[in-house]
């Protein structure tokens, strides 16, 4: 995809299930996939934060289960984004909650309009199982053929996830959705890169400096802290250029205060002082006054 640099290809080298299982979950042996799927890591970084906080406060009893965005264009797909949706246990089978699913999905279309919703993603022990196809299954209802990306945390290979599609063959006349292995490639762009990066470093000098055993919880809190400070550094930059514009010492670029505005809207539903006193404080220096009759639309906070 454009903007962005790809590493290894990665997928399943093996399929670790017996005759019968290998039969009911996976398409025939003459049925191939021309698809070619990129994944960024921030979605594998969802994933494994989603699965140890799982871990940390209901010691991994539960399955954890989330949706894909991304875009398709014929055989070429890539997957951007990734959120938690809810799955419910009744009577030992794992059901999708719908109603909330397409609340989430509407949520994050007003925030990534590009991205559509192309697959789920779980984590287990298990390669496949009847409750993934059952799974697969429901999905279908909510998007033709979505992708199933499955993260095993006992897997001995090298990379812990396992990307599927699915096709439909008849079976004795009725159709039966079944499972394609799929190979993957890694891509990133620049931001990902350094904020991969960051989060590597950054936990690699903290371990060193520390030589008491963590749990999983408080690397999962490390790891988060160290997103909230590279977050906190770029929003004093962006507190330092509306000062600068504020003060005549750089030109307004409207593209950038419209972005600005655009953000501080998403933020407007939360009620606690402390952001209620910050976003007052962005909106004194992003008055129109400030910059011209020619802002006054873009920056009309109510």
């Amino acid at each position: 995809m454009a903007g962005t640099s790809a590493a290894k290809q990665l997928g399943v080298k093996r399929t670790p299930l017996n005759e019968n299982d290998a039969k009911t979950l996976l398409a025939s042996s003459s049925k191939t996939s021309a698809t070619e799927v990129d994944l960024h890591p921030v979605v594998l970084l969802h994933i494994a934060d989603h699965h140890h906080r799982n871990v940390a406060q209901h010691g991994g009893r539960s399955q954890v289960f989330g949706a894909l965005l991304g875009r398709q264009d014929g055989p070429k797909a890539e997957i951007c984004f990734a959120f938690e949706i809810l799955v419910k246990s009744e009577g030992g089978r794992n059901v999708l909650d719908k109603a909330y699913w397409l609340e989430k999905e509407e949520q994050f279309k007003q925030i990534l309009p590009g991205l559509d919703y192309i697959g789920w993603y779980t984590v287990s022990d298990e390669f496949l199982t009847m409750q993934d196809l059952d799974m697969q299954n429901q999905m279908w209802e909510v998007s033709q053929n979505p992708f199933l990306l499955k993260a095993r945390g006992n897997k001995p290979d090298s990379f812990p996830v396992d990307l599927f599609e699915s096709v439909i063959e008849f079976e004795s006349g009725a159709p039966k959705v079944k499972f394609i292995p799929l190979t993957y490639n890694i891509v990133f762009e620049q931001a990902e890169q350094i904020g991969v990066h960051h989060i590597a470093t950054k936990a690699d000098a903290e371990s060193a400096e520390s030589a008491v055993a963590e749990t999983e919880y408080q690397i999962s809190m490390r790891t988060m802290s160290s997103a909230i400070r590279m977050l906190q550094e770029r929003l004093v930059m962006v507190c330092k250029y509306l000062s600068d514009v504020d003060a005549g010492v750089m030109p307004p670029d409207e593209a950038v205060l419209v972005e600005m505005k655009r953000i501080v809207d998403m933020l407007e539903h939360l009620q606690s002082d402390e952001q209620t006193e910050k976003l007052n404080i962005v909106r004194t220096h992003c008055s129109p006054s400030k910059f011209g009759a020619n802002c006054l639309f873009f920056f009309s906070f109510s």
